[in-house]
């Protein structure tokens, strides 16, 4: 594949990105588009819909996932980190640099809004649960759907080079 630059050559990678496939990130990354009054509309509402798609299917994914997990507090806690890794691709896509600022911080707030959407209903319907003796809920709180939200934000690009020092609890005696 080459990388982009025309409507026509954007239109399949954003088709392929939307249907899961996040090989074409690399070439949309170092991609740019074109840039006139009839395109910009056809090109942003394609992007839209890549990330639509994206989110649907998501969203199916976890539902999945949480149904599978029955209630099982390390099951609902994978099902939130399954999510969540789901969330990077979509970050890096939604901070692609061809993107124009306007595009690129209303796909950044529309991403934004439905983690914490998704989050509250998740907290919401725990909340509704009242056999566990909220442990549900816990689970929910301490694996939140919103963790990649607070570590990376859209634009910042992750780290490189050393991992950061360990938070696990050390005991000397």
């Amino acid at each position: 594949m080459k990388t982009p630059y025309t409507y026509a050559e954007w239109v399949s990678l954003l088709e392929r990105f939307g249907s899961g496939d996040d090989s074409v990130l690399q070439l949309m990354g170092r991609g740019d588009v074109v840039w006139s009054s009839v395109v910009a509309e056809r090109w942003t509402r394609q992007v839209s819909d890549a990330l639509y798609a994206r989110l649907r299917t998501l969203s199916g994914q976890l539902q999945t996932a949480l149904d599978r997990s029955r209630g099982d507090y390390h099951g609902v806690a994978n099902a939130l980190v399954g999510a969540r890794r789901g969330l990077v691709p979509l970050r890096t896509f939604v901070a692609l640099p061809c993107l124009p600022d306007l595009v690129r911080n209303h796909l950044a707030a529309e991403l934004d809004r439905w983690v914490a959407e998704t989050q509250a209903s998740l907290e919401r319907s725990a909340r509704e649960v009242r056999w566990d003796q909220g442990l549900l809920l816990k689970a929910i709180r301490d694996n939140p759907f919103t963790a990649a939200s607070e570590k990376l934000a859209v634009g910042d690009a992750p780290q490189e080079g050393p991992d950061p020092p360990s938070r696990q609890r050390r005991i000397i005696l």
